[in-house]
């Protein structure tokens, strides 16, 4: 603390282990979050959809919703997955690394 202020000491920071990732690596991961971002709008606007669908009582409209929903909800998650996966590979993690950093987050 400076005052009322948080003040933030770059050397700790210098030591961080940041990587500078490739331009192939870089653009991987960042389609794979325009995908994440994608779904998760069709997410929210098919949820809306099927609130419409279960208060017009249309339940075959709203099995096809539940089921695109649940596959939109897989996408996520493989998404996530090959962004760790790639993160995992960049900094060079061991299997029991991996295993910590999960149980950890």
């Amino acid at each position: 603390m400076q005052g009322d202020l948080y003040q933030v000491d770059k050397e700790p920071l210098l030591n961080l282990p940041f990587l500078n990732p490739s331009v192939e690596v870089q653009n991987k991961i960042a389609l794979f979050v325009s995908q994440i971002i994608s779904n998760k709008q069709k997410e929210i606007d098919y949820l809306c959809l099927l609130e419409e669908a279960k208060e017009a009582n249309n339940f075959d409209r709203e099995i096809q919703l539940s089921k695109a929903l649940e596959k939109i909800s897989q996408n996520i998650l493989k998404f996530e997955s090959d962004i760790d996966v790639n993160i995992y590979k960049l900094y060079d993690l061991t299997d029991e690394e991996i295993k910590i950093v999960e149980s950890e987050t």
